[in-house]
């Protein structure tokens, strides 16, 4: 007998529901079938859910099937994680999906899945990102690694290689970091000191020291909006310019998992997006204290005065009215990000 031919990753993505529906079964806590037994908002939600137990034990058997597997584009722009743990024999790992059918209820990667709007519980089981360029991002990172380490891949630093970047003595380190003023973590069981990218960064920039080994130079720019003209041209003269490095987003649920992975450090932020507001977008970036930092202006040309005050107590740093020229956001970015604005020649 012929084997029937395997599904392709397409074939998923084209019988799984349209992404405007995930939410029929988000958040749900009554589904059944799967390895957790509940589906927990997730830590960023501003709503929970609670099983009625009437409602529970009224349903049949029947009525008591699993959530479908839903699948999405994941956009990351890395494909290699990092282990820094003693307890685990490897460097790297490459995971192609975020989420995992298996439904080990001890699985670490739980939690992440909150970062991107789902519940760790059935969703992380049943919602699966797929990033669909994972041969071609594995093919860029083993190129580069092959011309020597990159220290813009790495995500956690020992005291060494903290003091190899600032080019300072691994004793000054060792010093800033016991007495607080370099934060990092030890690893557990053991007096090993570790420093977090973003920590190790934060204390370049507090001290003064350049921080060329962990950026390229380029300041990180996420553009998130669905007015594809509009984009386009703020793309184009924002390369143009030559100290902006740029990703795309068109929704606020790309934008959700672009700025973990991509780590920007300033957001452009069209408040009218076709799934979630601009607001919920400002509260759930302020709601990862790792992203402080990140610097965020809106854009808009529907909203009225006193809704601007709500979108810079959700987290906002300046706003702009639509329609504007580019030369005029890149002038207001430069002032938050503290870059020298190029006078016009």
């Amino acid at each position: 007998m012929e084997e029937p031919a395997k599904p392709k990753v397409d074939d998923f993505f084209a019988k799984s529901k349209p992404a405007e529906e995930k939410d029929t079964f988000a958040n749900s806590p009554m589904s059944f079938g799967r390895g957790a037994v509940s589906n927990p908002s997730g830590r960023f939600e501003r709503l929970s859910y609670e099983v009625d137990p009437d409602a529970e034990a009224s349903l049949g058997d029947d009525e008591k099937s699993g959530p479908l597997t839903m699948f999405f584009d994941d956009g990351s722009q890395t494909i290699l994680s990092r282990n820094d743990s003693p307890d685990v024999g490897f460097e790297y790992s490459v995971n192609p999906y975020r989420g995992c059918e298996h439904g080990c209820v001890y699985c670490y990667a739980r939690p992440t899945h909150e970062y991107l709007g789902f519940s760790p519980g059935l969703d992380f089981e049943s919602r699966i990102m797929v990033k669909r360029e994972a041969p071609e991002l594995l093919r860029k990172a083993l190129a580069a690694a092959s011309q020597g380490v990159d220290e813009r891949m790495k995500t956690v630093f020992t005291t060494g290689e903290a003091a190899k970047i600032c080019k300072v003595s691994q004793q000054t380190i060792i010093r800033c970091f016991d007495n607080g003023q370099l934060k990092g973590f030890r690893v557990p069981g053991s007096r090993f000191r570790r420093i977090p990218r973003e920590m190790l960064y934060k204390f370049m920039k507090d001290n003064g020291i350049p921080t060329d080994a962990l950026e390229s130079g380029k300041r990180k720019v996420l553009l998130v909006d669905d007015d594809v003209e509009l984009v386009e041209l703020m793309t184009r003269v924002l390369e143009e310019d030559g100290r902006f490095e740029v990703r795309i987003a068109g929704t606020g649920f790309d934008a959700g998992m672009m700025v973990k992975e991509y780590r920007p450090d300033l957001i452009v932020l069209d408040v009218m997006l076709p799934d979630i507001n601009g607001k919920e977008v400002c509260q759930r970036v302020r709601g990862d204290s790792t992203m402080d930092d990140v610097r965020i202006i809106c854009i808009s040309g529907m909203v009225e005065e006193d809704k601007i005050e709500d979108l810079r107590a959700a987290g906002a740093n300046d706003f702009i009215h639509k329609p504007f020229e580019v030369d005029q956001l890149i002038e207001r970015m430069c002032q938050l990000l503290d870059i020298e604005t190029m006078s016009a020649g």
